[in-house]
């Protein structure tokens, strides 16, 4: 992809990158299996007013994760038929890196899409909380 400066020149334009972090209140085990699991995922995971459903988790280096949200609120529904989306989006995605440890773990996977992005999620832990940072580029 290229982008246009301001006097037309042409460059290639830079990977971007973005980063959250998170401090819970809660074990590693905890926070690792909220992550990695189906139950943990269909959960908590998922904007307000969907529901998200995980099809398949194959948590290990080669193995896919596929899941789905699907609108369940009146007003998500109103908006995504309004804007000719389908209710329910899938996400595919095939682990690149499982490195689950004692004090700290490591999930990396590759999201299937046309600007196909790459996610790193770590975890670490004290004796009262778990830091999460996962980073998109």
């Amino acid at each position: 992809m290229t982008t246009k400066t301001k006097k037309g020149a042409s460059m290639a334009a830079e990977k971007q990158k973005i980063t959250f972090e998170r401090t819970y209140k809660a074990p590693l085990e905890d926070v690792w299996d909220l992550w990695t699991t189906r139950d943990g995922i269909e959960s908590w995971w998922g904007p307000e007013g969907f529901v998200a459903k995980v099809h398949k988790l194959d948590l290990r280096a080669g193995g896919d994760l596929e899941y789905s949200f699907t609108a369940t609120a009146p007003e998500q529904i109103e908006a995504l038929k309004g804007m000719g989306v389908p209710l329910t989006q899938v996400v595919r995605g095939t682990y690149k890196e499982v490195t689950p440890r004692a004090a700290s773990c490591t999930r990396i996977w590759r999201i299937s899409s046309p600007a196909s992005s790459r996610t790193r999620s770590r975890w670490s832990s004290s004796s009262t909380s778990c830091r999460t940072a996962s980073a998109w580029s």
